[in-house]
């Protein structure tokens, strides 16, 4: 029952006009309260089942303002998407403690295109279902002309913080073995981090592009300290004692990738830029890597890539497009 309350009060929050409706709440939560939360995977289900319904009407309702319908109409269109994306899904696979979803468009993959990797954020702790990323996936293998694989690691407090880098290490050589010389990785929030940590542990891929990622654990930490968030946050609990050795902000001493694109709202109150993508572009490219940085100006987090979601003219799908295209022409 506790974590229904929780949500509650966040909505409530942020009907009220919270700036941060999830500080404004977790801030005020006693101690031992925010930390059964944090380490109760019942708990997270929960929430991830909010923002799946959450997220559905909030991408409907931003359809529904692109294109005057009704907000009715928008959910029937958007779940209709949904239901036909599923048609693209041509096999489920385990993969150690990851489930990969494999995506290629109807008319089949070419053979030889890219494969898009996709690992999936949700603050190391929710959003851990696939099938929220089915309308992405589907998407980027229509654009892509290749398959598109949705990477589902188990998160806190399944696993802790140095094995989710290992799994995803480990899904990392999986595409390799796939693809070979032909794997671009897209790691959204969460998932860029853990992309980021595991590449130096796993075969390196042609292209990454990393999605408002957190690449200084320790800045994060402090940043979530700072909202109040930080008792209820699973980044404490896994990656307590390593966070420093798992930031690549502090650890890059080689590039992720052949190609980096590290893309950021300007205005992301979640994973703002300080949580370590500056210091992470910088190293990079003091060591010389072909590093490529996005603002975008917005004051959401992931927004830009969620519009991919219902928008096929998202500049987010040709971001990742143009690196498919670099990968195609350098082989």
């Amino acid at each position: 029952v506790a974590m229904p309350a929780v949500i509650a009060g966040v909505v409530a929050a942020g009907l009220s006009g919270a700036a941060d409706a999830e500080g404004a709440v977790a801030s005020r939560l006693p101690q031992q309260f925010a930390y059964l939360l944090r380490d109760s995977r019942a708990a997270w289900r929960q929430f991830t089942y909010f923002e799946a319904a959450a997220g559905f009407v909030a991408l409907a309702a931003r359809d529904a303002s692109r294109t005057g319908d009704d907000l009715w109409t928008s959910c029937r269109r958007l779940l209709g998407r949904w239901r036909d994306a599923g048609r693209d899904l041509r096999r489920s696979v385990r993969r150690g403690r990851v489930d990969l979803d494999i995506y290629a468009a109807a008319d089949g993959a070419d053979a030889d295109a890219p494969l898009v990797l996709i690992v999936p954020g949700g603050a190391w702790a929710h959003g851990d279902d696939a099938r929220l990323y089915r309308l992405l996936a589907s998407a980027i293998s229509k654009r892509s002309g290749g398959e598109a694989v949705v990477a589902q690691y188990e998160p806190w407090p399944l696993r802790d913080g140095p094995a989710m880098v290992a799994d995803v290490a480990d899904t990392l050589a999986w595409a390799e073995d796939r693809a070979p010389r032909r794997v671009v990785v897209v790691g959204l929030s969460a998932g860029a981090h853990l992309v980021a940590a595991a590449a130096a542990r796993a075969p390196r891929p042609a292209a990454v592009a990393l999605c408002s990622g957190v690449f200084d654990l320790e800045a994060h930490y402090a940043h979530e300290r700072s909202r109040g968030v930080h008792d209820v946050s699973a980044l404490g609990a896994a990656f307590e004692g390593s966070m420093r050795e798992l930031s690549p902000a502090a650890s890059a001493a080689a590039a992720p990738a052949d190609r980096v694109l590290v893309i950021h709202g300007d205005r992301d109150r979640i994973a703002p830029a300080s949580s370590g993508a500056d210091a992470f572009c910088d190293a990079l490219r003091a060591g010389g890597a072909d590093v490529r940085r996005l603002d975008v100006p917005e004051p959401g987090h992931l927004d830009y890539a969620f519009r991919a979601m219902y928008d096929e003219q998202a500049p987010f799908l040709g971001w990742v497009t143009d690196l498919v295209d670099e990968v195609r022409a350098a082989r």
